[in-house]
């Protein structure tokens, strides 16, 4: 009886206990868990809180930054205010050799506060320079020309060498996107580049399937009235596949083309005359040149690069767009109408595939890199604008335009 009752005693005992330990170890976890949590939540105040200090910071230094700008942007209209009065006065009595010293002096002075008004908008510090400016205007109340040259001078040099090191400063663009390798035949897309997107009516073929000819409406040099027809009239005439036009040339519609009417100076290859037409001005140093033999395509980046090799087409134009992949034109060699943003023609390859293009609103710069994004290695400028015209599978994808006095087709 005593042990049975010893027994249920023990055994009530043991329950007591576990149910303690087990209360206890769901504590101290449940503890352990609500301690981690104000650890992190601490950590993530603190950081918040730093944060937080930071953005004030620079909110302050942009407050500084905009205040010294504007400081600045005063400063600079007071000195342009006083220098192009005293301009003025001068310009109105001075003989014709002084006036001469004061026209190179006001030039060197406006491009001086063009680079520190650019080098402001971008947060650049002028302030080595601003502070010169009200020693500029007494120099040149002084007529002190030739100490302001001198220090005018040196100013446009450290603005242009701060700017180029603001520009170095900046993070490298990133790289864009490969375009898809267009499908043989024709397509219109959106191409990516570092430019910006451009939209191209693209005609992509391989060598091996078609051959190249460059047709001129001329069987000889011509300097006015020249032939032209429709870009479709050269692609059926050749029993072509596709077509696109060719050089620069002189447009009746154009005043300053009084008296060469649809001329062109670019040496072309008349593929089915096997001969050339312009050859005199294969000497010329800055057009670029695309010449094929068959299936075989080469291109100069100047017309006097070309060793005189075999060809079945050749087409020159300013200017080469793409040499080896690389991009061969700049911006000091192009006329302002090629720097404005419009419809732009190209010839190009990659060695296995000839391209035909037509990019819209862009310079002559954007398309080199167009051609680039589109995978040709190789590319020439062609006409563009009004001009501009596109055949294939017997209809146009663009234009046609105005009649051409030469253009580029495909046969296969």
């Amino acid at each position: 009886m005593k042990k049975v009752f010893f027994t249920k005693v023990l055994s009530l005992f043991s329950f007591r206990n576990v149910t303690f330990l087990v209360i206890l170890i769901l504590f101290s976890v449940s503890s352990y868990y609500l301690w981690n949590n104000k650890v992190q939540l601490e950590s993530q105040v603190n950081s918040l809180n730093s944060s937080y200090q930071q953005l004030q910071k620079n909110y302050q230094q942009s407050l500084d930054q905009d205040q010294i700008y504007q400081l600045e942007k005063i400063k600079l209209e007071e000195s342009k205010r006083q220098v192009e009065e005293e301009y003025e006065k001068l310009k109105s009595d001075a003989s014709k050799e002084k006036l001469a010293k004061i026209e190179e002096i006001f030039q060197l002075y406006q491009s001086a506060i063009s680079k520190i008004d650019r080098n402001n908008k971008v947060k650049v510090d002028n302030t080595e320079v601003t502070g010169q400016l009200n020693d500029w205007g007494q120099k040149f109340l002084k007529q002190d020309f030739g100490s302001l040259k001198e220090t005018i001078t040196q100013a446009n040099t450290n603005l242009d060498k701060k700017y180029q090191e603001y520009l170095a400063s900046l993070p490298p663009p990133e790289p864009p996107k490969p375009a898809p390798a267009p499908a043989a035949g024709y397509s219109y897309q959106s191409v990516s580049t570092s430019r910006g997107n451009y939209n191209v009516h693209l005609i992509k073929m391989s060598l091996s399937e078609v051959r190249v000819k460059t047709i001129t409406a001329n069987e000889s040099d011509c300097t006015n009235n020249c032939p032209a027809k429709p870009l479709a009239d050269y692609v059926k005439e050749n029993g072509a596949y596709a077509g696109i036009n060719g050089t620069y040339f002189c447009p009746p519609d154009y005043s300053a083309c009084s008296g060469k009417t649809n001329s062109y100076d670019f040496t072309i290859f008349n593929s089915n005359l096997g001969k050339w037409i312009n050859a005199h001005n294969l000497n010329w140093n800055s057009p670029g040149l695309a010449t094929f033999n068959g299936s075989e395509a080469h291109f100069y980046a100047k017309t006097t690069d070309y060793t005189g090799n075999t060809v079945t087409a050749a087409i020159s134009n300013y200017f080469g767009l793409l040499s080896n992949n690389n991009v061969v034109v700049s911006e000091s060699v192009l006329t302002s109408a090629q720097k404005v943003k419009g419809t732009r023609g190209a010839l190009g390859t990659d060695g296995t595939n000839v391209y035909l293009a037509t990019i819209s609103n862009a310079t002559v710069i954007d398309a080199a890199y167009v051609m680039q994004a589109l995978g040709a290695k190789d590319a020439l400028n062609l006409d563009g604008g009004g001009s501009s015209a596109m055949y294939i599978g017997g209809s146009y994808k663009v234009g046609p335009g105005r009649l051409l006095p030469n253009a580029i087709v495909l046969v296969k």
